[in-house]
Parts: structure tokens; C-alpha cells; sequence
């Protein structure tokens, strides 16, 4: 399988997080993740390798669309794989959003750094899931799964 990172050379940047919201799989809230990342190619990848595994995926490139899109459709997400470092609204407003909109959403925070420089990133809010980039795609959709098989049980 390939990595991340092979995976991003492949595919071309995105279209803004509006358009992206019809390429939605569907209504089904237990599958229904938000990514959130900034970096275009690296969005594009990771949301095309959910979608293959079959996860319905929508997409902001930056904290002001995550929260629009958690406002519209926060029904609709199980899941927001997260990034640390976002232009627009900082990834802690976007955290405390997405729990606002829906307290059993699951959030899972990804960046370069390590855990500890993360979790100071999110003054009052615990962080429950954290990924650290670069991930290969399998660790990443075993994360979500287990993210979501909890929120079942």
C-alpha cells in the first residue's frame, strides 16, 4: 500500500470547500467525516483514499469553512480529522464548534508536531485522538474506524 505521501504526488490540488459539499457520499452520520487541512494536495489525497474505503467525506481548506460546514452539516459528520495549523478561525474554535454542534462527534487532531506541543494548542478542550503526520493511509483508516466503532458502542 502506498504511503501519504506517495499518494499526494499523484493527485492534483482541490476546489473550495462550497463545491465539495455535493461530492458527499451521503447522509449517513456514522460514516461521515470533515477533513480539515489547508494543504490542498494533501486534502485531496486523504479524502479520495476515504472515499475508496468507502467513507462519505467533505472537505475545508481552512477553520472558517470547517465551521460553516460543521453549522450545515453537522449531522451529517461522524468524524473531523483535524489539522493543528489552519488560515482562518484557529483549530481550537473549530474543535470547540464541532462539539458544540454535536457533542458525540469525534475529532482527530493531526500534525507534524508531537502530542505534547499539540495538546497546548487546545487550551480547555482534551483531545482524544491524535495522528502524527506524515501517517501511512492504513493507520489513518484504522484510526477512524476505531474513532467511530467507539462512538457506536
Amino acid at each position: 500500500m502506498r504511503n501519504l505521501r506517495e499518494s499526494r504526488r499523484i493527485l492534483s490540488g482541490g476546489k473550495p470547500a462550497e463545491e465539495r459539499v455535493s461530492e458527499v457520499n451521503g447522509p449517513d452520520p456514522e460514516t461521515g467525516i470533515l477533513v480539515v487541512e489547508d494543504e490542498d494536495m494533501l486534502r485531496a489525497a486523504v479524502s479520495k483514499l476515504l472515499r475508496r474505503r468507502g467513507f462519505s467525506v467533505m472537505e475545508a481548506n481552512d477553520g472558517t469553512s470547517a465551521v460553516d460546514l460543521l453549522r450545515a452539516h453537522g449531522n451529517r459528520i461522524a468524524v473531523v480529522l483535524l489539522d493543528v495549523t489552519l488560515p482562518g478561525r484557529p483549530s481550537h474554535e473549530v474543535l470547540e464548534a464541532a462539539y458544540r454542534v454535536r457533542e458525540d462527534i469525534k475529532v482527530i487532531v493531526t500534525s507534524a508536531y508531537g502530542p505534547n506541543i499539540v495538546a497546548g494548542q487546545f487550551p480547555g478542550v482534551q483531545v482524544d485522538h491524535f495522528i502524527r503526520k506524515p501517517y501511512r493511509v492504513a493507520e489513518l483508516v484504522d484510526m477512524v474506524r476505531g474513532v467511530m466503532a467507539d462512538s457506536v458502542t
